[in-house]
């Protein structure tokens, strides 16, 4: 159910940055220092929201509303030295803050005192007539007719009025960062051909979450269910998936959120890890070639908090979009009540290839890229009814739901084929006088694969093709310059 239409307005009074950078160069090393300043802030004018047709009796006024005011200083380092004084071989390393930009979106918005109103709920449905029509009075949030209690009883109210904690709104380094932190070599090998391995890593920190104060861990109940067994699923299915949580009847559809720092509840971690190891060749008559290697792991962590707030929901950042049980696309959970896979570990391998070589006397351009990279993340929503939940839960699920949906694979486990696609180009340059027209023809995905790059993640389908890669095509263009 959802009470729309709703109407937002925002004043960004300050999105304000400043850099300053020094370098200094003694014999063999150079460094660069520098320092970012970031400041944002807005706020919201008065506004007015009336009645929905599923919130008649909806009136509010709110007024002028201070928003975020935050600021951050940001170092950016760098040094890189001459190992042998040849200019040939070279130490490199860096370290870096970055903030997330804000705009009017996210958390920046999330301060107008108009979401403060809830305008989403949802509640059990069950057509007892077949007329596809749900026979009950919707505006009524308790039990009636075909419908159950809604899932969050401040439908079509203003909500808890104090939804934010002070501390993410107002003050210093409060913003998402992450710092990234890269070494390497880079060496000359020969005149023209040169090899740089670098590592990489990059963590993220300033997690907020969203906390239900009116319930506490304890108003949960855990429970388990079984997977089916499959030979498709990890070790023939057949496996117990526990850590999954239901809230109690007595508090369901009691709500008064807060966003907070999840700090305050735990460790939250995200974070990469990896290499990279790149060749670049520069040979006679025009040839170029490079390629190289991507090898790490996103590692993501939230089980601390999850224990402690087990209605904290939090979309998996590097999940890929997947078709969910129903027809719905969404994207996977870190968090959530039935999201039991709180540790994540995505090994990612990357290889590329491009080369460019023109042909003598004709100057035909001929260039290509070779990539292959991981297929799309598989998962499993499994449909788990009241039959399946009840021996473990030790009753139905609460609100009169009917089930819930489980992903039975853990993230990071299961993929698809690999993606290898070859690129080409062909141009050819003809000049008029002081002018130039370069004639392209572009063949992509040259060698015709048929790769699955989608695959349908609801279990009752599961892994049927739901999009392949474009079949060859080619691409005739001209680039005039004059």
């Amino acid at each position: 159910m959802r009470a729309y239409p709703v109407e937002f307005a925002v004043d960004v009074n300050h999105q304000f940055g400043a850099y300053v950078q020094d370098r200094w160069t003694v014999k063999r090393l150079t460094v660069n220092a520098g320092l970012r300043f970031d400041w944002f802030k807005n706020s919201f004018p008065a506004q007015s929201i009336g009645p929905a047709p599923l919130a008649p009796a909806r009136n509010f006024t709110f007024p002028d509303t201070p928003g975020l005011n935050l600021k951050d200083l940001s170092p950016k380092l760098s040094a890189a030295y001459d190992l042998k004084g040849d200019g040939r071989t070279a130490l490199k390393v860096s370290l870096n803050r970055n903030v997330e930009p804000y705009t009017v979106g996210g958390i920046a918005g999330a301060n107008n005192p108009i979401v403060r109103l809830a305008t989403t709920t949802s509640r059990a449905w069950a057509d007892g007539n077949g007329n596809y029509v749900p026979d009950c009075a919707l505006v009524v949030l308790t039990a009636n007719g075909e419908c159950g209690a809604v899932a969050n009883t401040l439908f079509g109210s203003a909500g808890a009025q104090a939804n934010f904690d002070p501390d993410v709104l107002r003050g210093w380094g409060k913003r998402l960062y992450n710092w990234e932190f890269s070494a390497g070599v880079q060496r000359q090998l020969l005149r023209g051909l040169s090899v740089d391995a670098t590592y990489f890593r990059r963590s993220y920190g300033n997690f907020t979450l969203v906390d239900n104060r009116a319930v506490t861990a304890d108003d949960f109940t855990s429970f388990s269910i079984t997977a089916p067994t499959d030979s498709r699923l990890p070790n023939g299915g057949g496996y117990t998936i526990s850590g999954l949580y239901d809230v109690n009847p007595s508090k369901f559809g009691q709500t008064d959120n807060i966003t907070t720092f999840a700090s305050n509840f735990g460790k939250q971690v995200q974070m990469w890890n990896g290499v990279a190891l790149t060749v670049n060749a520069r040979m006679a008559h025009g040839i170029i070639v490079q390629g190289g290697i991507d090898r790490g792991t996103i590692t993501q962590d939230v089980c601390d908090i999850r224990a402690k707030v087990p209605e904290y929901t939090v979309a998996d950042p590097y999940s890929t979009p997947v078709v969910a049980a129903g027809t719905s696309t969404s994207t996977l959970n870190l968090a959530s009540p039935t999201a039991w896979h709180c540790h994540t570990e995505r090994p990612q391998t990357q290889v590329k290839l491009l080369g460019s070589y023109t042909v003598p006397k004709i100057e035909l351009q001929v260039s290509s890229t070779l990539q292959s990279i991981p297929g799309p993340e598989i998962a499993a929503f499994f449909t788990a009814t009241n039959a399946l939940i009840a021996p473990s839960l030790g009753r139905p699920l609460s609100g009169g739901a009917a089930n819930v949906s489980v992903n039975l694979v853990s993230p990071g486990t299961m993929y698809g084929e690999r993606l290898n696609q070859l690129d080409m180009r062909f141009a050819r340059p003809v000049r008029f006088g002081r002018s130039k027209a370069t004639f392209q023809l572009d063949l992509y995905n040259a060698l015709n694969v048929d790769a699955v790059t989608g695959v349908n993640s609801a279990y009752a389908s599961w892994l049927r093709p739901q999009a392949v890669i474009l079949g060859r095509f080619a691409k005739i263009g001209v680039q005039v310059d004059f």
